[in-house]
């Protein structure tokens, strides 16, 4: 049997995974209290800061939904307002997790649903809020480091220093 080709190969082993979903709702009022809104344009939402803390056998995961509205004013003009609503879920329970893992996420669906609410708590007096809800589903996958030793499909003889290989070479 000829000499066959060996090299060590840091790899990360995937320990377990899990998709976990965060539903949060928050009120953001209207920036300009004096001109009600007559329409919300867009809506949009970016994960931000996100953080995992391991435990044995958890993963504890928050961050920062990061919500910007574009809203038309009853005086005709288009502005623009963020709000920050913070988020975590609760400890999604992966076997075999310990600190000093690796968390990897991945945004699997994120939906908002932003509606304008008006109340008037006193005669002549209009107050207006945006009632934020978001939805998301995250996958989060814990991986731990190793190593492998991995075996090339041709003779130690075939390789040359700085050259490629391929599995076409193998066929010769």
């Amino acid at each position: 049997m000829p000499n066959k080709h060996c090299e060590l190969f840091q790899v990360r082993q995937v320990v377990g995974e899990k998709e976990v979903r965060v539903v949060e709702r928050t009120a953001c009022k209207v920036p300009c209290c004096a001109i009600p809104v007559q329409k919300i344009l867009n809506v949009t939402v970016a994960v931000m800061d996100t953080t995992d803390l391991l435990l044995c056998h958890n993963v504890v995961k928050e961050g920062v939904f990061e919500v910007g509205i574009t809203f038309a004013g009853c005086d005709g003009l288009v502005r623009y307002t963020t709000t920050a609503v913070p988020f975590m879920v609760e400890a999604a329970t992966i076997v075999k997790t310990m600190p000093g893992m690796t968390a990897q996420n991945e945004l699997l669906c994120l939906e908002e649903n932003t509606t304008l609410v008006t109340e008037e708590p006193e005669p002549g007096v209009i107050c207006q809020v945006f009632d934020i809800k978001i939805v998301a589903l995250f996958s989060i996958k814990v991986t731990k480091e190793g190593e492998r030793y991995l075996k090339q499909c041709c003779p130690k003889s075939r390789f040359k220093k700085g050259s490629t290989y391929s599995t076409k070479n193998a066929a010769q």
